[in-house]
C-alpha cells in the first residue's frame, strides 16, 4: 500500500455504496480542530462546552456512516475545594510555627482532617456530581469478526499545563498531599519536645509543595488564556480517520470520544459497558497530535513504566519504515488516556506529536500525516484478520 495514498486498496467508486460516497463529505481536520478551538474553546469535565463537543463528535461520525451513542456517567468535577484549603491551612501552619507552636499542632490535626477526606471520602469537599460522557460510534465489519479496533480521544481538556501536573504528582498528587501533611505533622510534634530551628527548616518543602498544589487547583477553577489547539488535535484526527476509512473485511471499528479523562472516570465506565475481549481488542490512543511528527509511546508513567503492545509498535515501524523523518519511539513520564488499560495487560497503544519536527504550532501536514497513520494501521491490522 503507497503511503501516499492509504486508501489506495479501496474499491473504485462506481462499486461503492451510497453509504460510502456520503462519508466521504468530510471536512479537513485543521477545519475540526479551529472549531474545536475557536468556536467551543476549554471543555473541562462536565461542562456546557464538553457536552458541545460531544455533540459535535456525535453528529460527524454518524455522517461518517457509523452507529454511534452517548453514555452518561457522573463525575465528580474537579478539582474540588480539599487542595485548596490544605494549601492554606499548611501555609498558616507554618508562620505560627515559630511563635505559637501548639496552636501549630490544632492546624495540623485539621490539616490531616482534611487531607483524609481529600482521599478517602472526596466527594464531601468536591461537590456533587455531575454529568459527563462518553461517545461511541461503531461501524460493524462485513465479514466474520476477528478483531476490534478501538479508537480512543480525549472529549474534555486538561485546564493546566502537563508539564506543572506532572510535575506535583499528576494522578499521585491525593497521596503525595497526605504524605506531605504527615511530614508538616511529624516535624511540629518533635520540635515541641525538641525545640530547634532545625523542625521549622524541614517543613519548608512539605509546606512548599501543598502551596504550589493549591495554587494548580486554583488555576483550574477558572481556565486561563485560549484553549490550546493539541488538546482538541486527538478528536480532529479520529474524526479525519473515520470519514476516510472504508468498511473493512474482518476489523470491527469502535471510535470513542472519552469524557472526564483526568481520573480515567470516562474510561472505566467504557469497560464497564463494553467488557472487551482482551484477546482480540487493540486499543490506539490518540494524544496530542498536529504540532510534530507523529511518535509511538513506547512506555509511559512513572516510576513503573507500562509498556505498549509489542506487535502494534511494530506494525507502526514497519509501516512508516519509509518516512522522512521516521516515526520516533518516545517514553513518556505522564500517564496517556489508556495508562489503566496498560496496567491491566491490554493491547494498547499512544500516538502522540513529540517526534522529529516537535513545534509549538498545529501543522496541517502533521494532522493530515497521524491520520494516514492511522488508516494505513486500520488497513494492516485487517489484513492481519484475514491471515489468521
Amino acid at each position: 500500500m503507497s503511503l501516499n495514498d492509504p486508501l489506495a486498496t479501496r474499491k473504485s467508486e462506481k462499486d461503492d455504496p451510497p453509504s460510502i460516497h456520503l462519508r466521504r463529505l468530510r471536512d479537513a481536520p485543521l477545519d475540526t480542530l479551529q472549531r474545536l478551538t475557536d468556536e467551543i474553546g476549554h471543555r473541562p469535565a462536565t461542562s456546557l462546552a464538553e457536552a458541545r463537543a460531544a455533540a459535535l463528535l456525535d453528529g460527524r461520525l454518524r455522517r461518517a456512516g457509523l452507529q454511534v451513542i452517548a453514555d452518561t456517567f457522573m463525575v465528580i468535577p474537579e478539582p474540588g475545594w480539599a487542595g485548596i484549603i490544605l494549601g492554606v491551612l499548611a501555609l498558616v501552619a507554618f508562620i505560627t510555627y515559630y511563635w505559637l507552636p501548639f496552636l501549630t499542632l490544632g492546624f495540623v490535626v485539621i490539616l490531616i482532617l482534611v487531607a483524609g477526606i481529600a482521599l478517602w471520602q472526596p466527594s464531601l469537599l468536591a461537590g456533587k456530581p455531575r454529568p459527563s460522557q462518553n461517545v461511541v460510534g461503531n461501524r460493524a465489519a462485513s465479514d466474520q469478526q476477528h478483531t476490534r479496533l478501538v479508537l480512543l480521544a480525549r472529549l474534555d481538556t486538561p485546564l493546566t499545563p502537563a508539564l506543572l501536573t506532572r510535575a506535583l504528582g499528576g494522578h499521585l498528587v491525593i497521596i503525595l498531599r497526605l504524605a506531605a501533611t504527615l511530614l508538616i505533622a511529624l516535624f511540629a510534634l518533635i520540635g515541641l519536645f525538641n525545640p530547634q530551628r532545625l523542625w521549622l527548616y524541614l517543613m519548608v518543602l512539605p509546606t512548599l509543595y501543598l502551596v504550589l498544589a493549591a495554587l494548580l487547583d486554583l488555576l483550574t477553577l477558572r481556565p486561563i488564556g485560549p484553549a490550546q489547539p493539541q488538546h482538541s488535535a486527538g478528536i480532529a484526527v479520529l474524526l479525519a480517520t473515520c470519514e476516510q476509512l472504508d468498511t473493512l473485511e474482518h476489523t470491527e471499528l469502535w471510535a470513542v470520544g472519552l469524557g472526564a479523562t483526568a481520573r480515567a472516570t470516562g474510561l472505566f465506565d467504557l469497560l464497564r459497558r463494553y467488557p472487551f475481549d482482551q484477546a482480540s481488542t487493540l486499543f490506539v490512543a490518540l494524544e496530542g497530535l498536529g504540532s510534530g511528527a507523529p511518535a509511538i509511546i513506547t512506555s509511559e508513567g512513572w516510576p513503573r513504566s507500562q509498556q505498549a503492545d509489542h506487535q502494534l509498535v511494530e506494525t507502526l515501524v514497519q509501516i512508516v519504515n519509509e518516512w522522512k523523518p521516521p516515526l520516533a519511539q518516545i517514553s513518556y513520564g505522564a500517564p496517556t488516556i489508556v495508562a489503566p488499560l496498560l496496567q491491566a495487560g491490554r493491547r494498547t497503544i499512544s500516538l502522540a506529536c513529540l517526534g522529529p519536527g516537535h513545534t509549538p504550532v498545529i501543522d496541517q501536514e502533521y494532522l493530515e500525516g497521524a491520520t494516514r497513520l492511522v488508516i494505513e494501521l486500520a488497513y494492516t491490522i485487517d489484513r492481519w484478520s484475514e491471515d489468521t
